[in-house]
């Protein structure tokens, strides 16, 4: 089963405005958008674990997986890979308490002492927008005009294990 530790980003100015992102890029960036039911933050990437396991590590991140009362921004155009050459074009995400931060870092803790095995590339809190094949002459131009765009602030989140099950059309995401 293919798992990550994450939360979803759902309010209606981040759908008013995730729509607004679309259109502005519509022209000068081709690729594969996130649906917008599937918007979130990753923490923790886990891969493929075994199923017999999951209730397991379900009950070791029981007290992570809750509601927080905090705030996140998502804002900031930026890229995976590079500007030049961009795979994915992301938002950063903004945690002023920095506790999403802490309990990444507690569950990683917990990860290296009971040596469950997830993803160690380095760390930026992101969201994913698309998933780029192809950009246009005109996307510097479009990019310099937009980088400070802001998808919206929630002031609560929910950190849920989630499945990942792979189609042809995009992922679907299950909380566990």
């Amino acid at each position: 089963m293919r798992l990550f530790i994450g939360t979803f980003l759902h309010s209606k100015e981040i759908e008013s405005n995730y729509k607004k992102i679309q259109k502005i890029f519509s022209d000068s960036v081709t690729g594969k958008w996130v649906e917008l039911n599937n918007l979130h933050t990753t923490l923790h990437f886990l891969g493929d674990f075994p199923d017999e396991e999951v209730p397991h590590l379900k009950d070791m991140l029981q007290k992570y997986l809750i509601e927080y009362n905090d705030t996140l921004t998502i804002k900031d155009i930026n890229f995976f890979r590079n500007f030049r050459h961009p795979k994915q074009m992301i938002l950063q995400v903004y945690n002023p308490s920095e506790q999403i931060l802490g309990v990444r870092k507690a569950i990683k803790t917990m990860f290296k002492e009971q040596k469950i095995s997830y993803q160690k590339e380095p760390f930026i809190l992101h969201t994913t927008l698309v998933r780029i094949k192809s950009i246009a002459p005109d996307f510097a131009k479009v990019y310099q005009r937009n980088k400070g765009f802001e998808l919206g602030t929630i002031s609560s989140y929910n950190i849920n294990l989630i499945q990942s099950t792979l189609t042809q059309t995009g992922p679907i995401y299950t909380i566990l």
